[in-house]
């Protein structure tokens, strides 16, 4: 098909433009005078791509990617045969070092327009030491015929794996993967796999459910829920603990929030004479205990409560780690910050646009983003982790 000669119309819905940046979400931007915004997948700057309206709103359009006309030099061939119809991956059709650029670029932009921060701070960029076999925790999904994959984007249906593997999982959950029979994934909506210690699985057919995993960080040992949370690429585990703790003076008396099952705790405790750790899982701060106790580390307390009902009892702190879910800081844990003597904040999060979105917040009470770190934790998709310092006089 002759895309160049396609014209929009409302009957064919096929329509051309040029990418001139990416956006949040890993989305190519195209922008026309008097014409709403149109959000592109699977593009590079620069790109002159074919392209159909799916979604219309006021202000923007989503848009299924039809063809490319003029691709970018850095465009590249998918190392995956079902990328761009398996959910699982965003950036296959460039290298590494373009993506990386791409996220730097688009983490930049996001702290200017959410948060009017500029960059006079100090910046890393952490990268992975392997693009693929990183992921060390997935919930796969099954099919009726007895296939494994992941969501398709923005939809329910289930994208076999080829060969019942997937570029982003371990090597070792790969091979386990692929001496199952099919029967083992027959009559299942799912099941949890993670790679530690050993392989552990969840709602496996056959197979007996491991109800924890464990894991080794930097000579501490973890142990986890099977379906709780822990960092997932296997190959930054010991760089991004080592880079937070880093960061904490252990002189100042600290707490951390958001604190799971002690990934960042059990090193930082083991500097500093004594640590109060709150968790609003009660399973997870359980474990967390028991770690304490696993590695002998007996100067550390974890509280399983709500994060802004635990800082309201909270005084006398200089420091603070947090570590949030996607959601960010909840605003009256904010607001307590503000109000106590804080000295430093270690910000550790998994969103930037709530990351901007808080510091302009903190900023307005006498804080300064002093360094940030993008450490590339999910190579091949969107999603990026941040290590920030931020300080007050």
């Amino acid at each position: 098909m002759d895309f160049e000669n396609i014209k929009f119309n409302l009957k064919s819905g096929y329509k051309t433009g040029y990418i001139s940046t990416i956006g949040a979400n890993a989305y190519g931007v195209i922008k026309s005078e008097n014409e709403p915004v149109v959000f592109v997948p699977y593009t590079l700057p620069e790109e002159k791509v074919a392209y159909e309206i799916i979604e219309s709103h006021q202000d923007y359009c989503m848009a299924r990617l039809l063809d490319v006309i003029e691709p970018s030099s850095k465009r590249v061939k998918p190392e995956c045969p079902i990328f761009q119809t398996c959910g699982g991956c965003n950036f296959l059709h460039t290298d590494y070092d373009e993506e990386l650029k791409i996220k730097q670029n688009v983490l930049l932009e996001t702290l200017k327009k959410i948060g009017k921060i500029e960059p006079d701070f100090a910046f890393e960029v952490i990268s992975s030491p392997m693009r693929f076999n990183y992921r060390n925790n997935a919930h796969i999904k099954t099919t009726n015929e007895g296939n494994i994959g992941f969501f398709e984007n923005k939809s329910l249906n289930v994208v076999p794996f080829p060969s019942f593997e997937c570029k982003l999982l371990t090597l070792r959950i790969n091979s386990f993967l692929k001496q199952l029979d099919r029967h083992f994934f027959l009559f299942t909506r799912g099941f949890t796999i993670r790679d530690g210690k050993e392989i552990y699985t969840a709602h496996l057919n056959y197979s007996s459910d491991s109800k924890f995993c464990e894991y080794t960080v930097n000579n501490f040992t973890y142990r986890v829920g099977i379906s709780d949370f822990f960092q997932v690429n296997s190959h930054l585990l010991n760089i991004f603990q080592s880079k937070v703790v880093s960061l904490i003076d252990p002189d100042l008396k600290t707490v951390e929030l958001y604190g799971g099952s002690g990934f960042f705790s059990l090193p930082l405790a083991t500097k500093m004479k004594e640590l109060t750790v709150n968790e609003i899982s009660s399973r997870a701060s359980e474990n967390g205990k028991y770690n304490a106790k696993l590695n002998k580390v007996d100067n550390i307390k974890f509280i399983a409560s709500d994060a802004s009902i635990f800082m309201k009892k909270v005084d006398n702190v200089s420091q603070i780690l947090v570590d949030p879910p996607r959601a960010g800081l909840e605003k009256n844990v904010i607001e307590s910050i503000e109000n106590l003597k804080i000295k430093k904040l270690i910000y550790v999060s998994c969103n930037p646009s709530t990351f901007a979105r808080d510091f302009s917040y903190l900023r307005s009470s006498g804080f300064e983003l002093t360094s940030l770190i993008l450490i590339d934790n999910f190579p091949g998709t969107f999603h990026t982790e941040l290590i920030s310092l931020i300080t007050r006089d």
